[in-house]
């Protein structure tokens, strides 16, 4: 055996290589094999392991240029936890999580989790969920493809203008249950989760740089999942296919996203309490409720100091 293994490696380049001239499979049909047979490694704090479950983190302070600290074990974020296994849920109950809230506005009804004692918060908005032809999904890969950050910026700034009363369900859980962990999340646990909290850091008056490092980190929560959701999209619509760069730059998480995003709320939409005020109905008393439930320790951000700029 040890011969052959010599012979795979230098005869034909490799196993993986061997494998794609003599069977016909591609990278992702590999990783895919290793996926389903090799069990995941765990990843550091502030990474979570619920069984079933993609991209799922803690929420805290990320960095050292802040002097924030949030009150830990409370805010949770993932991907779409439709796939939790019997394991995860007991996973779930153990970190006390009994709301999950889903930032998106088009899920399918039939769907939902049906975990008992589980509360799950979600808006349906009907209109947004029009099945898009093959000519626009590929002009917006194209975008993916040539301007990444031009492309997120837009997709971001829509979400902004949207979906105010799905994260609104997220403050108002922080601001009415302070002491009950809630789990958000969205498909990948990258965009609309990921505006939501970062909308949620600059009330903290958490700074820029760490709002992207928890931005980023979905690059690392996702890793594993790639190959698969790559299959999945590319089942969806045949322009998912046929760009699979733009694909794979719409599946990232780069750190100049969440920074235009930060700039483009202060700049825009005249800060994270203008917004907040706008798009969630929320007063200034509701946010000041949120950092007092939140917030260890004395740091209440004033009013006019939401968020550090770093960058």
């Amino acid at each position: 055996m040890a011969a052959t293994l010599v012979l795979v490696r230098e005869v034909f380049g490799g196993v993986e290589n061997y494998c794609k001239k003599y069977m016909g499979l591609k990278s992702t049909d590999i990783e895919i094999i290793r996926q389903n047979l090799l069990p995941p490694l765990p990843l550091p704090p502030p990474f979570v392991h619920i069984d079933g479950v993609d991209n799922a983190r803690g929420v805290g302070v990320l960095s050292q240029f802040s002097s924030i600290r949030i009150k830990p074990d409370i805010i949770h974020r993932s991907a779409d936890p439709i796939r939790i296994t019997s394991v995860g849920e007991k996973e779930l109950f153990g970190r006390k999580i009994r709301t999950i809230t889903d930032m998106r506005l088009n899920r399918e009804p039939d769907l939902k989790l049906d975990i008992e004692g589980i509360e799950w918060l979600f808006v349906q908005d009907a209109s947004s969920s029009v099945e898009r032809t093959y000519l626009e999904v590929a002009a917006e890969l194209e975008e993916y493809e040539k301007s990444p950050l031009t492309a997120f910026i837009k997709a971001y700034d829509e979400i902004l203008q949207t979906n105010g009363y799905a994260f609104k369900n997220f403050f108002t859980h922080l601001r009415d249950k302070p002491n009950q962990p809630v789990l958000v999340h969205c498909s990948a646990g990258k965009d609309r989760t990921g505006i939501a909290v970062a909308l949620l850091l600059m009330v903290l008056g958490v700074h820029d740089c760490s709002i992207v490092k928890d931005y980023t980190l979905s690059r690392v929560g996702l890793a594993s999942a790639m190959p698969r959701l790559m299959t999945e999209f590319k089942a969806r619509n045949q322009a998912y296919k046929d760009n699979p760069v733009g694909l794979k730059n719409f599946l990232s998480a780069f750190p100049e996203t969440m920074s235009a995003t930060l700039a483009l709320v202060r700049e825009k939409y005249d800060g994270v309490e203008s917004y907040c005020k706008k798009y969630m109905q929320l007063e200034s008393e509701d946010l000041g409720k949120i950092r007092q439930n939140l917030l260890l320790g004395v740091h209440h951000p004033a009013k006019s100091g939401y968020g550090h700029h770093a960058m």
